[in-house]
Order: structure tokens, then sequence, then C-alpha cells
């Protein structure tokens, strides 16, 4: 019961997001993913379509330092469109570094506002409990 309740939610506040419109100045700031253990992964949206980000080890060792362009992917200004981009599954990258080669290609993300909190999801891949990986805005 409680899973169909979570999973009505969830589609419920996907379709409030396509309703909703953003702006540059709304989404500006620093984002961090919600769930992850293995990587403390930072990513910052600028003013000006450009974007910077830095990984973590757990123990605080820099393991990326990437800078990338944005740009609404729609008319509705609800999804983000980054390039280039690293998909951040939170694995441990000091066992498996071949993965931070993988920064060639872009990625397009939904714009979730959920209560007050602005976040971005990575609908294709979930967490261990099967939730999207989304990212949070802290700042």
């Amino acid at each position: 019961m409680i899973k169909i309740l979570l999973s009505i939610t969830t589609s419920i506040l996907i379709c409030i997001s396509c309703t909703q419109k953003f702006t540059e100045d709304n989404i500006i700031g620093v984002y961090v993913p919600e769930q992850f253990v293995n990587t403390k992964d930072t990513l910052n949206i600028m003013k000006n379509g450009r974007y910077s980000r830095k990984i973590y080890n757990r123990n605080g060792k820099l393991l990326l330092s990437m800078k990338g362009g944005w740009n609404f992917s729609n008319k509705d200004n609800n999804s983000i469109h980054f390039r280039p981009y690293f998909t951040n599954l939170d694995r441990d990258l000091d066992v498996f570094p071949e993965l931070l080669a993988d920064t060639a290609g872009g990625w397009v993300v939904d714009l979730v506002k959920d209560y007050k909190l602005l976040k971005f999801c990575m609908e294709d891949y979930q967490d261990d409990k099967g939730e999207p990986i989304c990212y949070l805005k802290i700042k």
C-alpha cells in the first residue's frame, strides 16, 4: 500500500512539474544528490548557461572537476539540458576510475518543485530503493 502511495505521489509531482515554468533566476544555485554515499557531488548552475561541477570520493579526494553549458530543453522551461555531462550513479570511482572518462555526452533532466524544494531528477536511473536519482538545490 505504501509503495502504491509513493508511486502515485511521484506521478503527481511529475505531472505538476510538467505545468511549472522556471526562469534562469529560479534555478541558479548549488545542487547535491539526495542519497549518495560513495561520492560527494556538487553541481553549480550559473547564469548565462554555464555550470561547474566537482565530484569527490567519500574521503574528500577530488576525482572530477568539470565545466559545461546548460539550457532549457523545452518551451515550458521545466527541463534542463547539460553538456557535457558525467552521469554519476554513486559508484565507487576509486575502484572504477575509468567511468570518469565518460564526460563527452549530454543529459536532459526534469525540474521538480516539491513543496518549496527545487530539484532535478534523472528518471532513467534509480537508487537501491528504486527511487529516481535526484539533485536537491541547497543554495
